[in-house]
């Protein structure tokens, strides 16, 4: 396996920015930025909204529908005003090396690479979801600054055009694939990426193909009853040494467990917006 000793990006630089961004914004922002500018967790901004009492839309127009369309539309105007018109460097990379195709459906957590290789079709899976893993490492590694520590609002927005170093940090992202062969059962690695490297955790065969493929939940019910193969950290070293060479050649490498984090970190902020819009239009109609 490879194992690179640089991120693409970093969820925490993300994060220090968003924090700096939001002050100029409102200040009184700053305690719950970390969680909600650089998480980007669209549950979390969403419990706020049904935790509005039922009585409050009775009408076709609730006394805080104003108040709220008018915080969507500032919050959606501030990320479409900062979003890139460019497709990001690793994405551009990864489509030019031309080894999988990407399928993604907006408003969808599930994200799948596919491939050929030989008479194999390869199929990777993971979920934008995993991001949650991040949470908790951006705030142990990073605090929201006090405003009273950052003087005026002038010197807030001199910081804004800085390049400040700030720690970098990984989370673990759990990704699946799938290698199918004509008349053969599917072959399923469950693998773990992080800091660029990634681990098989367990190597699983299925004599069923559609029950391996499908992403309903009586399929994932079903595979729950199938032996799950051995735990891989336990086989011989010359045993595991080969699956990962295996892996390697089908492009499941060290470039691999960084671009899947950064595509989830990606499409988090689409999907974000996308909400954003959403919802605004929902309060608003």
């Amino acid at each position: 396996m490879l194992r690179s000793t640089t991120r693409l990006t970093s969820l925490a630089q993300t994060a220090a920015k968003r924090v700096r961004a939001v002050q100029l914004r409102s200040p009184s922002a700053i305690s719950t930025a970390m969680e909600r500018q650089a998480v980007r967790l669209a549950v979390t901004s969403f419990s706020g909204v049904r935790g509005l009492t039922m009585s409050a839309f009775r009408a076709s127009q609730g006394v805080t529908d104003q108040d709220l369309a008018h915080c969507l539309e500032k919050e959606l105007s501030f990320e479409q005003e900062n979003k890139s018109t460019e497709l990001p460097d690793f994405l551009t990379k990864f489509n030019e090396s031309g080894l999988f195709k990407i399928q993604d459906a907006p408003g969808h957590n599930e994200v799948q690479l596919t491939r050929t290789f030989g008479t194999e079709t390869i199929t990777v899976t993971f979920s934008a979801s995993e991001i949650l893993n991040a949470e908790d490492t951006i705030m142990e590694n990073n605090e929201a600054p006090n405003p009273k520590e950052l003087g005026s609002e002038e010197q807030v927005a001199e910081m804004e055009d800085e390049d400040v170093d700030f720690p970098t940090s990984s989370y673990p992202v759990r990704f699946n694939v799938l290698i199918e062969k004509p008349g053969q059962p599917t072959l399923s690695f469950d693998l773990t990426a992080e800091d660029g490297d990634y681990g098989v955790d367990h190597i699983s065969v299925y004599e069923d193909n559609k029950m391996a493929k499908n992403q309903t939940a009586e399929a994932d019910y079903q595979r729950r009853g199938y032996y799950m193969g051995p735990t891989f950290g336990f086989l011989d070293d010359d045993l595991k040494a080969s699956f990962e060479k295996y892996l390697e050649e089908r492009g499941i490498d060290g470039e691999m467990a960084l671009f899947i984090p950064d595509y989830i970190e990606h499409k988090e902020q689409a999907e974000y917006t996308r909400w954003l819009n959403q919802v605004r239009n929902f309060v608003r109609a």
